[in-house]
């Protein structure tokens, strides 16, 4: 299986690469299409490299939407393939899972081959709303077939920030239409805290059993009345942090009071944040700027801070089809088919795309 954490797999931290540099000069208004790789988005930030960077090490993770659609598909494959190669993404995060491995178990042990051969990916996750169906459809899956094949990863993406209030057992709802009231209470997210902590409990159990090298848990607000215990839970729960920084542009400053509530805990941790390319978010930074330059404008607010415990070396992006139009690319996405035609690669994957900011992550965006 790939890895992905230094334990595991030793990449260079982050600020390593960047001590390289004599001088740090952070340029910006660069066209994305302008940057390959970290060597070059390296160069775009220091005056002077003291010795070369031969290895790109940065982590690169992307969910992927409209998953089911893409599975099994010859051309959205392709595409797929081909947008995995053109970011460098090394690690996806896939939704639609419940319905990929009920129809679709053999199609993706396929495809998951695929990837790691042809991009090559570190690492496959499996993104699951509870530790249920991580310990039983992805531990099925991940039993039945090769290293080559499987997930590494499960994420669990819960969102006990968002929970509202519900007029019957258990009394919390992440859904809206479910709840009593739409706006979310202390009381609520209480509960569907202590839950979030069961399926850590549950998901670490079955790690084994399932397979899998990492346990993860996507994250935004530390609310309360959990402002105290979430970071503990998740620095000693999970292999490495996943954070949510859903602004409009690479602002450590939003992200500052989450990254040293962590790092006081006293743990060595792995910090990855996550940008969104939502139109209420980056979407239009992107159009303009390369996903690895966001990245490394916002790391140096987090150099700056001098962690003695957070490390971070790199960083994930929410979703596909909101990068596609952010970023549609130069290059076309097309062959010649069997017959001399031209066939075109799809743009989007999920057939009911609108490229609008979801309900879910306007309400990330809500700050204590």
């Amino acid at each position: 299986m790939g890895y992905c954490t230094p334990e595991k797999s030793a990449p260079v931290d982050t600020a390593a690469i960047l001590a390289k540099c004599k001088k740090d000069t952070i340029k910006i208004d660069v066209p994305y299409f302008v940057v390959a790789d970290t060597n070059k988005i390296l160069a775009m930030y220091c005056d002077t490299i003291a010795e070369p960077i031969d290895t790109d090490t940065l982590f690169r993770g992307i969910y992927l939407n409209g998953f089911y659609n893409i599975v099994g598909n010859k051309p959205y494959e392709d595409a797929l393939i081909y947008d995995l190669n053109r970011w460098k993404f090394n690690c996806t995060y896939a939704y639609d899972l419940g319905d990929v491995l009920a129809d679709k178990s053999p199609a993706l042990a396929k495809l998951n081959k695929r990837m790691r051969a042809e991009v090559p990916l570190k690492e496959i996750g499996a993104a699951r709303g509870n530790s249920s169906s991580c310990i039983g459809a992805a531990t099925t899956f991940n039993k039945a077939n090769s290293d080559s094949s499987d997930f590494d990863t499960w994420n669990l993406e819960f969102e006990p920030w968002n929970a509202y209030p519900k007029a019957t057992s258990p009394f919390w709802t992440i859904d809206k239409k479910e709840a009593s009231s739409t706006t979310s209470t202390e009381a609520s997210r209480g509960l569907a805290w202590q839950q979030n902590k069961v399926y850590l409990n549950e998901m670490n159990a079955g790690k084994v059993a399932g397979q899998v090298e990492n346990v993860v848990d996507y994250f935004g607000w530390f609310k309360t009345p959990f402002q105290l215990d979430a970071p503990k839970v998740l620095i000693n729960q999970t292999d490495y942090l996943i954070v949510h920084m859903y602004y409009s542009s690479p602002d450590f400053s939003r992200s500052k009071d989450r990254c040293n509530e962590l790092d006081k805990l006293g743990v060595k941790a792995i910090f990855r944040p996550i940008f969104s390319a939502e139109p209420d978010f980056m979407q239009d930074y992107y159009r303009t700027h390369s996903i690895d330059e966001a990245y490394f404008v916002w790391h140096a607010g987090f150099k700056a801070q001098n962690y003695k415990n957070l490390t971070s070396d790199g960083y994930v992006v929410f979703a596909l089809d909101f990068l596609r139009v952010a970023q549609p690319g130069t290059a076309p996405l097309a062959r010649m088919a069997e017959s001399d035609t031209t066939e075109y690669l799809p743009a989007f994957v999920d057939p009911d795309f609108q490229n609008k900011t979801t309900e879910r992550s306007k309400a990330l965006a809500e700050e204590n």
